[in-house]
């Protein structure tokens, strides 16, 4: 008798995992107080958002779930400044029709039934390829070069059969008539040939047609390339009529409008890419047939923002990004959600002051970003998170119903951040990560993918999980008439969050233990508290060999920010501040005072920071600053103080003439971060990378990740990263693994080293570092000029002996012999 498995029920298949919201509470929140995100409307700043993806539609109580669809990149723009008006003609079955010229040239034949009182039309013309995704675009050509191949092959077979014919009747000798002819088809032949390998697809244009019908800007758009606009849908703005239409079935991609300028600008949104719709998703996705695939806040409604520039690959730029900023100002939206960004950076820029001071501090909307992907080094988290303390950076965390759920993982390992989630502080010391969050999903894509879900992981998956959360604390704050501030909610998240003993004591979102705190009451935790150290720095952040050697003293100015600071009742909130501040060092190196009388305008205070007293390694604390007759509420602001205090250099240690590291034993399970602070040593512009394992079962990938910080450049700049696998290896046997970097003499590297999250069992190696150089100088005359720089491959000089002079290049290695070629380029200026 043969047994037939157990096979689980699909009640009992983990669909929760592949949208995590039990971790975060917000399942529970929904449970227990009925709040969903009704009433609350949450931006996606992204690549767009596809108004026919599942999930998409209504929310629980059939309101639309998407309001608005808006490109804010100007890919979609399209000039319709040619006015015309329309021309009867009879057509050969005695029909009448009205036609106009449309700017491609093509004839336009438009519907007898459109309403035009005045009878104009204005005209443009678009490109496919500016507003179609990279995969859509990739997707037709290949069908369109597939459908010229089968032409081509038909013309090229009877070319050739036309030759054979033509050979067969050819006299002997030929005639010069017969000649030419067969030159003839042989140059056709060739032409043919020649065709086929100069084959390009550069997309379609498409006529576009608005007018006024009397009540509202309607648009046609040729989007079959057949001139018959009689069969296609009149689009008016997304907003007023929730209209889409769906270019063709062979690209899927779903469009709408909006018309601006009294018709003079038509802009069709499309999308740039699957990222948005997925992000969208993943903050308030609504299935009424399986509520379990729901987002996190199936009640709240969508506008998207489209920021991703569908001609540039998906990337944004400053105007769309200001543009962004100011509909979010004009739309009054509640939350903003955007997985995008770029490289901290200590400038702060037009579109992190248009953040700041009009959309968080005029506009209430609770920003919300992705912190990166970057990691898992030191301060590499992204702008605009890092950038100011007035929007929520999010951090990527993953949970053991994700790895079950998402992963197909043979076995669970410990929760964590993800390996490459950016971690802060900023540059100049700020956090620059917020709180985590879920930091991948299984959920909607837009239908021009051509499936229904896909897994997609970052922080940019955190960020709009997070904002979802936000968006069910808004919508019982609303609900209950209980006030609230950007801030407030901030401090809310991160003074109520769940403890995943990151070193910089960033915590993972808990919605429900967030409400109790924004519930208890009023606070002083609707402002924002602005932290000042030296030179304007939002924390300290010391990591030179010469800041590490000795006790720090800092004045740090503590200012309170107001939201509406032109709403005269901000006059009264600020005169009533007066808050009796206890400070409490975390940590006992940092010192600070224990009392300090806070109101508007801001105080000033001392830290001390005992760096001597701390081995070499990654050290965090800070100054946390409580209201003394609400603590419980949490610090109403707090400095972060990062010291990384570098190994000093032993010159005893110096093999072959260079300088040199070894650590052994090193052990690393999954998720495994070590990090190691090195100070370059003078002269040396290399280092030799060498690590070894022994002992191990299974393969696991491993990330090696060094920086070097300079001040006002980005940490992209000295920055190096690669990944390399360990294969299983014997008893006793060993692998070796070798790279040679770039450095910066006299600069503290951060060699950081992990065993990705996901990569099973455990791990040991040695490392080896040994640092060398090659140095140039130059020297010349009187009438040449010289100059030197170094690149990726070594010093490179550049001389000019203008009238008569000379130039001498001296190559050095300070630190052992190497072995150099030279070679000598001559070109001119």
């Amino acid at each position: 008798m043969s047994l037939k498995p157990a096979y689980p029920s699909y009640s009992e298949w983990p669909v929760e995992g592949l949208l995590p919201k039990e971790e975060t509470q917000a399942a529970d929140f929904i449970r227990t107080k009925g709040h969903d995100g009704s009433g609350v409307v949450i931006a996606i700043l992204d690549t767009g958002v596809d108004p026919g993806a599942p999930g998409l539609q209504v929310t629980p109580d059939g309101r639309p779930k998407i309001i608005n669809l808006i490109d804010c990149t100007g890919a979609g723009d399209v000039r319709c400044s040619t006015v015309v008006e329309a021309a009867e003609v009879t057509l050969p079955d005695g029909k009448v029709a009205r036609q106009i010229k449309g700017l491609s040239g093509r004839t336009l034949t438009i519907g007898n039934d459109w309403i035009n009182p005045s009878g104009k039309y204005r005209l443009g013309v678009k490109a496919t390829n500016d507003i179609f995704p990279k995969d859509v675009v990739q997707r037709l050509r290949t069908i369109r070069k597939r459908e010229f191949e089968i032409r081509h092959h038909q013309l090229l077979t009877k070319v050739e059969e036309d030759v054979a014919a033509f050979e067969k009747s050819v006299s002997s000798p030929a005639t010069d008539d017969q000649l030419r002819a067969k030159a003839d088809h042989k140059a056709r032949f060739e032409a043919l040939k020649e065709q086929w390998k100069a084959w390009e697809d550069s997309g379609s244009v498409m006529d576009c047609v608005v007018f006024y019908d009397g009540t509202k800007w309607r648009a046609a758009i040729d989007y079959r390339d057949t001139g018959d606009l009689t069969a296609v849908e009149l689009l008016a703005d997304f907003y007023d009529e929730r209209k889409f239409v769906r270019f063709g079935d062979d690209s899927m991609l779903n469009f709408s409008v909006n018309i601006y300028d009294e018709g003079e600008n038509l802009s069709i949104v499309s999308m740039a890419g699957s990222h948005g719709t997925h992000v969208a998703a993943i903050s308030a996705a609504y299935y009424p047939e399986d509520p379990r695939l729901n987002g996190v806040a199936p009640g709240a409604q969508i506008i998207s923002l489209k920021i991703g520039d569908t001609r540039l690959g998906s990337m944004e730029t400053g105007t769309g990004l200001i543009r962004a900023a100011i509909e979010l100002v004009r739309l009054r939206v509640d939350v903003a959600n955007m997985s995008y960004g770029e490289p901290g950076s200590p400038e702060m820029g037009l579109f992190i002051e248009l953040l700041r001071d009009e959309v968080v501090n005029k506009a209430g909307c609770v920003f919300v970003t992705s912190a990166g992907n970057a990691g898992p080094a030191l301060t590499t988290a992204g702008a605009p998170g890092c950038a100011t303390s007035a929007i929520i950076s999010v951090g990527a965390h993953v949970s053991h119903t994700m790895m079950e759920a998402e992963y197909a993982m043979i076995e669970k390992v410990q929760e964590t951040p993800f390996t490459w989630s950016s971690r802060g502080p900023a540059i100049d010391g700020y956090v620059g990560v917020d709180i985590f969050a879920p930091g991948a999903a299984i959920t909607s894509v837009p239908q021009f993918m051509i499936k229904h879900s896909q897994l997609m992981n970052g922080t940019s998956m955190a960020s709009p999980n997070c904002a979802g959360c936000v968006a069910l604390l808004l919508s019982g704050l609303k609900a209950e008439g209980i006030p609230y501030t950007p801030y407030r909610i901030k401090a809310a998240l991160k003074n109520t969050g769940k403890d995943v003993k990151d070193p910089m004591n960033v915590c993972f979102v808990q919605v429900l233990k967030a409400w109790q705190h924004l519930a208890a009451g009023p606070n002083n935790h609707d402002v924002d508290y602005l932290i000042s150290c030296r030179d304007g720095a939002r924390g300290i952040y010391l990591r030179d060999i010469d800041e590490v050697s000795q006790t720090q003293v800092f004045s740090v100015d503590v200012e309170p920010k107001f939201i509406k600071t032109r709403d005269p009742q901000q006059n009264i909130d600020k005169l009533a501040l007066e808050a009796k501040v206890t400070l409490v060092p975390s940590k006992g190196w940092i010192s600070a005072p224990e009392h300090l009388l806070l109101m508007n305008g801001g105080r000033a205070f001392d830290v001390q920071v005992d760096c001597p007293s701390l081995e070499p390694g990654l050290h965090f604390g800070e100054v946390a600053g409580y209201d003394s007759s609400n603590p419980n509420s949490g610090p109403l602001f707090s400095v972060p103080i990062t010291v990384c205090k570098p190994q000093a250099v032993d010159l005893n240690s110096r093999q072959d003439g260079s300088v040199f590291f070894k650590y052994e034993g090193l052990r690393f399970s999954p998720g495994t971060i070590q990090r190691r602070f090195i100070t370059v040593p003078a002269g040396a512009t290399y280092a030799d990378i060498t690590l070894r394992s022994k002992d191990r079962i299974g393969s696991a990938r491993i990330m090696v990740h060094t920086v070097q910080l300079v001040p006002e450049t980005h940490y992209t700049r000295f920055e190096n990263k690669f990944n390399f696998h360990v294969s299983s290896t014997g008893s006793g046997d060993e692998q070796t693994y070798q790279k040679t970097i770039n450095v910066l003499p006299m600069v503290t590297m951060e060699l950081c080293l992990a065993q990705f999250w996901h990569s099973l069992k455990e791990t040991t190696f040695s490392l080896e570092i040994r640092f060398h150089g090659v140095l140039t100088t130059i020297s010349g005359s009187t009438g040449g000029c010289v100059g030197a720089t170094s690149g990726t491959a070594g010093d490179l000089a550049y001389l000019s002996s203008g009238l008569h002079g000379f130039s001498r290049v001296d190559v050095f290695a300070p630190l052992r012999k190497e072995v150099v070629t030279v070679g000598v380029k001559l070109g001119t200026a």
